[in-house]
C-alpha cells in the first residue's frame, strides 16, 4: 500500500517538482482528449511538455500515472480538510465534509475532469488501476480516522468509516457522470444520505 502522504508544508524544491508533475498531467490530459488515450504516447507528452523522456520518467513511471496522479491530489485534499475537522465530529460526518469540500477541486476545469473521468471509466486498464488506487485511499482516511479518534489497533470502526466513504464518493462521481449539469456536491449529500439510511436499517 502506498505509504499516507505527508501533510508537513512542501519545500520549494517539493512544490517545483509538483508544479512540473502538474503541467505534464494538464498537457497529457489535453491529448488524451485530443488522439485519445491508446494513441497518445509518452513520448507525445514529453514532447508538448517541453521535456525530455527521461525527464518524464522522473515524474511518472506510466502513462497511467499521469491520470491517476490527477485524483490523488483530490485525495490529499480531503486528508487535509479532514485533519481540520472538529474533533468529536463523527468519522463519516466529517469525511463527507471533507470530501464535498474538496469537491471543488474537480470544479475548476468541470468540463475536463468529467472527460478525464469518462476516459478512466471507458479505458480497462485505466478502470482497474483506479480501482486499487481507491484501495489505497481507504487505507489512507483509515489511518487519519484512527490517529484523530485515537483508536486502538483492534478497533474496525477507521477501516469501516473509510470504506463507505470512498464508495459513497465513487457512487456519487458516477452520478455525476451520468448528469453532469447536478452539482458535485449535492451527489455526495445525497449518496451519505442513502447510506446512512442503509445503516440505520
Amino acid at each position: 500500500m502506498k505509504s499516507l502522504p505527508a501533510s508537513a508544508p512542501l519545500s520549494m524544491s517539493a512544490r517545483k517538482q509538483e508544479s512540473v508533475r502538474q503541467a505534464i498531467c494538464e498537457q497529457a490530459g489535453r491529448l488524451f482528449l485530443e488522439r485519445g488515450y491508446q494513441e497518445t504516447t509518452i513520448d507525445d507528452i514529453a514532447r508538448a511538455s517541453g521535456i525530455g523522456r527521461r525527464t518524464f520518467f522522473r515524474y511518472f513511471k506510466t502513462k497511467e500515472d499521469v491520470v491517476l496522479w490527477r485524483f490523488d491530489q483530490f485525495a490529499r485534499r480531503t486528508l487535509d480538510l479532514l485533519a481540520q475537522r472538529p474533533v468529536r465530529e463523527p468519522a463519516l460526518q466529517a469525511l463527507q465534509s471533507a470530501l464535498a469540500e474538496a469537491s471543488e477541486f474537480y470544479n475548476r476545469q468541470p468540463a475536463q475532469t468529467l472527460a478525464i473521468l469518462k476516459l478512466t471509466d471507458d479505458t480497462p486498464a485505466l478502470h482497474a488501476q483506479q480501482l486499487l488506487q481507491q484501495q489505497h485511499w481507504k487505507g489512507w482516511f483509515a489511518s487519519a480516522l484512527r490517529s484523530r479518534a485515537r483508536a486502538g489497533p483492534r478497533s474496525l470502526l477507521p477501516e469501516l468509516a473509510a470504506a463507505m466513504a470512498i464508495d459513497a464518493m465513487a457512487i456519487a462521481v458516477r452520478r455525476w457522470l451520468v448528469n453532469p449539469r447536478a452539482d458535485l456536491g449535492t451527489q455526495i449529500s445525497a449518496a451519505f444520505s442513502a447510506l446512512r439510511r442503509v445503516a440505520e436499517g
